[in-house]
């Protein structure tokens, strides 16, 4: 029998794990969020039964139909991947947590920091698997019609993906790949797996504290961060976080950044950085576990202004979306 993945979060990046999840022998559940009845729309929009989506990666084109569940349905969760936004992540788990066994293995995938250990903490086998990857889609087209849900999404770059035990293990050997992600591993997309995964984790939250709020608030493509005006903006913020990471004692993090930045503006020139995608659709954006946790969580407080100035325009915007 086939085993069943549950994934947390079926946006672009939750979708994009979907198929890859078939391809390796997966059967992926979409979970759906509990219909808020106290809304006209929900009341009237039939549930979700399903999701019929295309992939679109170059000249390859990859249909599958997905189940959907609600969060509340009553099935255990035996694997979860999470791919909600980073603001999302506690509560998501907590609307399946009551699902959850003995045995339940869960990943999460989602930006920023923050939030692994109370995620950690919900998991009877406290057994988070905490991943990170460069991977993304693009949400191209969306319909519904009669309880499902027809999608299509362009791939952004297969990217690379990292997986590692959030808590590190105590006991000789017990950093072994988690048998449920071997079939991920060992797939066709590059996949590894790091007996620590903390200096990725915080890796990709420097160049995301880089690249995402520069990219948004000054609406522009990645590619605009390596020419003026943008590059000086780009490189005083590179700088900041430096400074943050040196203080915070991570100097392996901090003395390969500036060139991870410049390499991954350059590989994703035409892309629009997540943030600029919630900025543009007037959705929430993540500010809070990256920049919130890179100037108030990692370390001691360290001048930053450009940064401090970043997150005081987020946070506004965010006050402003509440109204």
């Amino acid at each position: 029998m086939t085993a069943q993945l549950h994934i947390l979060g079926a946006g672009a990046l939750g979708t994009l794990f979907a198929h890859r999840a078939i391809v390796v022998g997966y059967e992926p559940v979409l979970v759906t969020r509990v219909p808020d009845v106290t809304r006209p729309a929900d009341m009237i929009r039939p549930p979700e039964k399903q999701r019929v989506v295309t992939l679109e990666d170059g000249d390859v084109r990859m249909t599958h139909t997905f189940p959907t569940e609600a969060a509340n349905a009553k099935r255990p969760i035996t694997h979860l991947f999470i791919a909600t936004k980073s603001y999302d992540v506690l509560s998501a788990i907590d609307s399946v947590v009551d699902r959850f066994t003995r045995d339940t293995r869960v990943a999460v995938i989602s930006n920023g920091l923050g939030y692994h250990e109370a995620v950690n903490q919900r998991i009877p086998s406290h057994r988070l698997v905490a991943g990170t990857t460069t991977a993304g889609c693009k949400l191209l087209s969306s319909s519904a019609s009669d309880g499902q849900l027809t999608q299509r999404y362009g791939v952004a770059g297969a990217g690379v993906t990292l997986f590692g035990a959030w808590q590190t293990p105590l006991s000789a050997g017990a950093s072994a790949i988690p048998s449920w992600l071997t079939p991920f591993i060992d797939g066709p997309w590059p996949c590894e797996w790091r007996d620590d995964i903390h200096p990725a984790l915080l890796m990709k939250l420097a160049v995301n504290a880089v690249i995402n709020p520069c990219t948004a608030l000054n609406d522009v493509a990645n590619g605009a961060l390596a020419e003026p005006p943008w590059q000086e903006q780009a490189e005083q913020a590179t700088r900041e976080v430096t400074q943050i990471l040196k203080a915070a004692k991570q100097t392996l993090v901090a003395d390969t950044l500036a060139s991870t930045i410049d390499r991954v503006i350059a590989d994703t020139a035409h892309n629009t950085s997540s943030m600029l995608a919630d900025i543009r659709a007037k959705r929430p954006t993540e500010h809070e576990a990256i920049l919130g946790y890179l100037l108030e969580q990692l370390g001691p407080a360290t001048d930053a202004p450009l940064l401090t100035s970043w997150l005081s325009l987020l946070r506004q915007r965010s006050r402003d979306l509440a109204l």
